[in-house]
């Protein structure tokens, strides 16, 4: 359904990354966006997987990028539902339902790194990050503009097979 960017990015390529670097970042194209997320944040630094969706999975890996090194150097303690902006522009970050790792194939590389270290098939700690759309409402929100929300699926929200595609289910609490 999505396509890894670079097809020469293997499981062995990502691994001698890995070994080089101690962490990657994952860019993926989709059909309507692109999205990038981390792998070995956790085991490298001691910090959570991260994942974001923009319009590219170029631009998604830059963003993750900047997020990542801004995280590193000011110790920053992630939580659900935390506003940032030390981005330039405010952001928001949602810790991802456990379900969307087990259910979903957002993050291919990430879960099949960690089942190799770990000998065991469970999800890491993993955070998403939000824009706003123009106005400054999340996807979440009433009146979020629809593109915004759909190029941003909401991790948070609990996997669901039997949506079309899969993916989030909605909650009643708006959150």
């Amino acid at each position: 359904m999505f396509r890894q960017l670079g097809m020469w990015r293997t499981q062995r390529a990502l691994r001698k990354n890995i070994e080089t670097n101690g962490w990657t970042i994952v860019p993926v194209e989709g059909p309507d966006f692109g999205w990038a997320y981390t792998v070995g944040l956790w085991e490298r630094f001691g910090l959570p997987e991260l994942i974001t969706f923009t319009l590219s999975g170029d631009d998604a890996a830059r963003l993750i990028a900047e997020a990542q090194a801004c995280i590193a150097t000011t110790n920053l303690s992630l939580e659900d539902g935390l506003l940032w902006n030390d981005l330039g522009f405010e952001c928001c970050w949602r810790r991802v339902s456990e379900s969307q790792y087990l259910g979903f194939q957002w993050f291919y590389f990430t879960k099949w790194y960690y089942e190799s270290r770990a000998s065991r098939r469970e999800p890491v700690e993993c955070f998403q990050l939000f824009s706003p759309d123009n106005a400054g409402r999340f996807p979440w929100e009433d009146g979020c503009s629809e593109g915004v929300r759909r190029c941003q699926p909401q991790l948070f929200r609990p996997f669901d097979p039997d949506l079309p595609g899969g993916g989030a289910l909605e909650v009643a609490d708006g959150v």
